[in-house]
């Protein structure tokens, strides 16, 4: 792999220096890619144009003008701001993914968010993993205002196929496990909107190839035209080959419909009756923010002390779909942190 490194390295893994957290959703493709890997990316792949203002989601006039709206529109209607933002940024998400062409992207991308997760205090990570979009007959999709999808990105030129694509991001945490402490799992993601046929194909290529650090599946996409219902079949298929399960859920639909999405899925953390809040940072490049800048906000707003902030922790480690060995190890930090803290206060 060429050697390329944003941060400098070091060789103390994670201390009690800074709050322990995890973050349980994160997406391992294209949330990844920080402005400064993109310009990486870019300088190893001259040949792909630079998308205009990759990172940024607002919709400008050229944007409204495209999707037949105003920001008077916007302004009356705030569900069809949200869902037209939320358009957006699937539309500059794909074009971004694409600049990861080849196994060293992918693990660049991988390491390099792992380190910055390490050095805000994080412990563990679930890396939320798309392999269907690096396959080469694999399109895009964008939705407009009235929900009509049509296609945005190409297919890519050359595929990743799953056994790579896995090794790869394997290869990525082994590589921030030793350099920094930090443990990372994986869950794969079933894209509703490629049908059920093709998360039929991601769902066989992860039971055919086990790999431990791959623990559950993820289901993402339109809930709105791709009811989870439809798919109930896979997630059972998964709990059979002893994946744990996970949805995406809200991001297109409210009330009622949530419900039944829950239903049709029974989502593991659900199953097992708990009520709880874990932070995470989902797609930081985009949204503008990171793990710690969660953390940090939400101790202000509610007025949390650091030891009380734990409890965010405390949930996170509950509902990962780590081995039990694991989360022995991470509650361990915690309680230390907690000792340490009463210690120096």
């Amino acid at each position: 792999m060429r050697n390329f490194t944003l941060v400098p390295q070091y060789d103390q893994p994670l201390s009690l220096t800074k709050l322990p957290k995890v973050n349980l959703h994160f997406h391992a493709d294209g949330g990844v890619v920080s402005p400064e890997v993109f310009a990486e990316l870019c300088r190893r792949h001259p040949d792909r144009p630079i998308p205009k203002q990759p990172f940024n989601i607002d919709l400008d006039e050229d944007d409204l003008r495209e999707k037949g709206l105003s920001q008077e529109n916007l302004d009356r209607d705030p569900e069809l701001r949200r869902k037209s933002i939320f358009g957006n940024f699937l539309k500059k998400y794909d074009p971004v993914t694409h600049f990861i062409r080849d196994e060293d992207d992918l693990e660049l991308v991988t390491y390099e968010y792992l380190i910055h997760c390490a050095q805000s205090g994080v412990m563990y990570v679930e890396l939320t993993c798309s392999p269907e979009h690096f396959k080469e007959d694999h399109e895009a999709y964008e939705s407009d205002s009235s929900g009509n999808r049509t296609p945005s990105t190409p297919a890519r030129e050359r595929s990743i196929e799953y056994h790579r694509f896995t090794d790869t991001v394997v290869k990525a945490i082994q590589r921030a496990e030793k350099d920094f402490g930090i443990d990372a799992r994986i869950l794969m993601v079933l894209l509703r909107h490629d049908g059920v046929e093709r998360c039929q194909r991601t769902l066989q290529d992860v039971i055919a190839n086990p790999n431990p650090y791959v623990v559950g599946i993820n289901m993402a996409g339109d809930e709105e035209q791709f009811p989870a219902r439809d798919f109930a079949a896979l997630f059972e298929k998964a709990r059979r080959a002893g994946l744990k399960v996970t949805i995406h859920i809200g991001e297109h639909i409210s009330g009622e419909l949530m419900y039944q999405e829950v239903i049709a899925t029974r989502p593991d953390p659900l199953i097992a009756a708990c009520l709880s809040i874990s932070l995470a940072d989902d797609d930081p490049a985009f949204f503008d923010n990171n793990i710690e800048m969660e953390y940090t906000e939400t101790q202000r707003l509610l007025g949390r002390t650091d030891v009380e902030m734990l409890r965010f922790t405390a949930d996170g480690i509950r509902d990962a779909f780590c081995s039990d060995k694991l989360k022995v190890k991470l509650r361990a930090v915690v309680e230390l942190y907690s000792v340490w803290s009463g210690l120096r206060d």
